[in-house]
């Protein structure tokens, strides 16, 4: 089977770390894989450790962004015949769409008459502020798809009610298990209790809850604990943390770090894995976190709840109530071994829904499917 992947970006973040690993189970099923990127950011390094043909054409999305100027549905017409060339030279049997938010594969899949597999990662409406440009025509294209793949029950639902189509599936990311596997005996051993939040810093990925919910702690009288906040942002926003970090003398009990590739180690150093944002469709550092035996607590919203199974496997907390927030972490400190039947719940019921081969296995028998229908 021959496969060419449409991602929305050339960068390493959630999206496509997700799709290299279903690129690397199918590329050891015997199947050749290519990429069609907007631009490089770090994922072309990835494909040329895979050993996968990629190409870089300058696309842009089916959709406006908060702000965005400029009209990329035309950029996307100029394009599309580079895409069509480049799709027709490497001659795949299927197109997949790693993201909502571009159409081309699609389009593209019409006019060469190939099959197509749209795999919805997020709800952009919801997590972005998003509008599609052309919303009935987007609508139609997400109807003749062959198959949409779903990366939780929460965008299943979603997708289902906004935009149906008759072949969807629900297939979580596949994850290498063993590599973000780390091994502990009991939860938050020392005095001091580390928390890490991990992702880009955004109004969306919710940092600041974090930082406030800091204060509140450190106002009840409770001062062990740190905080690490990775994952780097526009300068503004790195801005408005730092000063706010000055503001509240939280230098002592705060570290900023830019992104990093692999946050193995730091994950290492923590206890707790933070999610605060709202309508996350499957977040990445939840599952890697409970791989890691970190405790989780996240805002009870979207993908983050339905991983959690209401503070079955973590702790849930109001979204944007960082007293709430706080009372989490307090409630965490104070029943460690509580916290830690959890931690083991979590770790089980993510080697089963989560590893790698069965994701991938998954996905794959979705486009065998779609290569059988006529």
């Amino acid at each position: 089977m021959r496969i060419v992947y449409i991602l929305n970006n050339g960068g390493l973040l959630g999206a496509n770390r997700s799709l290299l690993g279903t690129m690397e189970y199918m590329l050891k099923q015997g199947n050749k894989c290519f990429a069609l990127i907007p631009e490089k950011r770090g994922v072309e390094v990835k494909f040329e450790e895979l050993g996968v043909e990629y190409a870089v054409i300058g696309y842009r999305p089916c959709v406006w962004y908060p702000g965005y100027i400029g009209l990329p549905f035309l950029v996307n017409i100029v394009r599309m015949p580079q895409i069509l060339r480049t799709i027709k030279k490497w001659n795949v049997d299927l197109i997949h769409s790693n993201n909502s938010s571009h159409d081309i594969g699609m389009i593209a899949a019409l006019l060469l008459r190939k099959k197509h597999v749209w795999h919805m990662k997020e709800i952009m409406e919801l997590s972005y502020q998003t509008k599609n440009i052309f919303p009935h025509f987007y609508r139609w294209l997400r109807k003749k798809s062959d198959a949409v793949i779903c990366v939780s029950n929460y965008v299943y639902r979603y997708q289902k009610d906004h935009y149906p189509n008759n072949h969807m599936f629900m297939v979580y990311n596949p994850y290498d298990v063993n590599y973000y596997d780390i091994k502990r005996t009991e939860f938050a051993p020392n005095k001091e209790i580390t928390l890490l939040l991990a992702g880009g810093f955004s109004a969306y990925k919710r940092q600041m809850d974090s930082l406030k919910a800091l204060v509140i702690l450190r106002n009840r009288g409770i001062d062990n604990i740190k905080l690490i906040l990775v994952g780097g942002g526009l300068p503004e926003t790195v801005k408005e943390i730092n000063d706010y970090i000055v503001m509240n003398q939280l230098e002592n009990s705060v570290r900023v770090i830019d992104f990093q590739m692999d946050i193995q180690q730091l994950r290492k150093c923590a206890d707790i894995a933070l999610c605060c944002s709202e309508n996350e469709a499957l977040p990445r550092v939840v599952v890697e976190g409970m791989l890691g035996e970190m405790l989780i607590i996240g805002a009870d919203s979207g993908g983050i709840a339905e991983l959690l199974q209401y503070n079955e496997k973590g702790l849930l907390y109001q979204p944007r109530d960082c007293e709430d927030l706080a009372d989490k972490i307090e409630y965490a400190i104070n029943h460690k071994e509580e916290c830690w039947k959890m931690i083991r719940r979590a770790k089980e019921y993510a080697i089963e829904n989560f590893e790698l081969d069965r994701s991938g296995e998954r996905i794959l028998s979705v486009y065998k499917e779609v290569l059988e229908k006529k």
